[in-house]
């Protein structure tokens, strides 16, 4: 838990570059309440409605969020979890009912679909983009019943995949039953009549600004008006982020409590003013609720502490590897030579293939190790991707990445292969190399 989102995004970005992404995440949340109150951006729900259903999924990561993020009501992971809508082939589930729950979590109806959060619907075809898929989603009806479900590509609209079943998670964070929902926005409309004791020009004004929000509720088309209201509609029964992690597996560490608590504070004053102008607009309609008691979350919560850059912090002398010029042999030997322990960070078995051979001509051993593993040969390699190779100075260790040049090159040689198989040169061929390309010069 970082101070601020622009320091948690600078600390999600060092740390992805040493990780695999698909182990690493960032929570985010729009720090202030008018800039979310005016448009919230819609790549940030779209990547908190994905983390929240990969933390239920109990699978190992890394979460990197910010003292907003923390404060902010959620669902309760039980109310979350009912919103994911689960459909197979053979179903009977009326098109209109599927609809119906697409609206209610906050998908966007649009003509075609052009990027996640958003459905479309024609004939009997309903397409959908849930942020768990890479592709978006084709369910086909045969009157009320699920004829067929597939993945289509965005641009061509070709068949990617057929499916037996699917799993879609709501277009927002914010979920509620709808029954729920429509009975509150009754007693908010109940409440506007009780408003007949205004005098009559702000009487008009804050009756229009209300009635336009309410409308926005039942219309679940506005992420920052429903958040407003949240609290309301669920009778304050949310929970925080912290709720979703199982205490007994998870670490959670606070870096720099003094600036997560000024950030709070300022935050707090913030909410204090931004109160005062929602008193004026809408006459003390509710009581609005935006945020949790972070004081309350520290104590609930067992957090490890750390203070960057204090006396008990530690430094790593870490040099960048980018670029590995002239002979493999030579250079896997010249790390030999100055006792460094060196781990291949491979990707498919052909730089696996690649990287043997070099060994098996040097006569160096090379051991496989897991990714949670300290090597203990000198020479080892991992399946795991990392973006750029790095040298521990100190501890004398060089990690080689994926990306490598030494290792790119290893995947030319389908290239090659394929080329002499069905292209019969008649005079001397010469190959010219970058990381991408390759050029056939006669």
């Amino acid at each position: 838990m970082k101070n601020s989102l622009y320091s948690a995004q600078r600390l999600y970005d060092r740390v992805s570059s040493f990780l695999d992404t698909n182990d690493v995440f960032l929570f985010p949340t729009d720090e202030s309440l008018r800039l979310d109150a005016i448009a919230e951006s819609k790549e940030l729900i779209a990547e908190r409605v994905y983390l929240l259903s990969r933390i239920l999924k109990k699978e190992p990561c890394i979460i990197i969020t910010h003292t907003s993020s923390i404060i902010r009501h959620l669902p309760t992971k039980e109310d979350y979890l009912k919103s994911f809508i689960n459909l197979k082939v053979g179903d009977v589930f009326t098109k209109d009912q599927l609809i119906d729950l697409l609206e209610m979590s906050g998908y966007e109806r649009v003509v075609k679909i052009d990027h996640s959060l958003q459905y479309a619907t024609r004939g009997g075809v309903i397409d959908i983009f849930s942020v768990n898929y890479n592709d978006p989603i084709r369910i086909e009806y045969f009157d009320d019943e699920i004829d067929s479900i597939r993945f289509f590509n965005l641009v061509s609209q070709r068949t990617v995949e057929t499916l037996k079943n699917i799993e879609i998670l709501p277009a927002s964070e914010l979920v509620i039953d709808a029954k729920i929902l429509n009975n509150k926005i009754k007693e908010l409309e109940s409440k506007l009549k009780d408003l007949s004791n205004l005098d009559f020009e702000l009487k008009h004004e804050v009756i229009s600004k209300l009635t336009y929000e309410i409308l926005s509720l039942k219309n679940r088309n506005n992420n920052s008006t429903f958040y407003k209201y949240y609290t309301y509609l669920l009778d304050n029964n949310t929970s925080s982020l912290l709720e979703y992690f199982n205490k007994e597996n998870t670490v959670f560490i606070l870096s720099n409590e003094s600036l997560v608590r000024d950030n709070y504070d300022l935050f707090m004053q913030e909410l204090i003013d931004y109160k005062l102008e929602l008193k004026e607009v809408s006459n003390n309609f509710i009581n609005y609720n935006f945020n949790l008691d972070l004081n309350e979350l520290l104590t609930h919560y067992n957090f490890v502490k750390i203070e960057e850059f204090s006396s008990s912090s530690f430094f790593l002398d870490t040099r960048s590897v980018s670029a590995m010029h002239g002979n493999k042999s030579q250079i896997l030997e010249d790390y030999n030579k100055r006792d460094y322990k060196v781990i291949l960070c491979l990707d498919n078995g052909l730089q696996i293939d690649f990287i043997k051979n070099i060994y098996l001509d040097l006569n160096y051993e090379l051991k496989y190790i897991k990714k949670d593993e300290l090597p203990k040969s000198k020479h080892s390699f991992t399946q795991e991707n990392i973006k750029e190779g790095f040298e521990l100075v100190d501890e004398k260790i060089v990690f080689i990445s994926m990306d490598h040049p030494m290792l790119k090159l290893s995947q030319f040689q389908e290239v090659l292969e394929c080329y002499h198989e069905n292209i019969y040169a008649e005079q001397d061929v010469y190959y010219f190399f970058d990381e991408i390309h390759v050029f056939h010069v006669p």
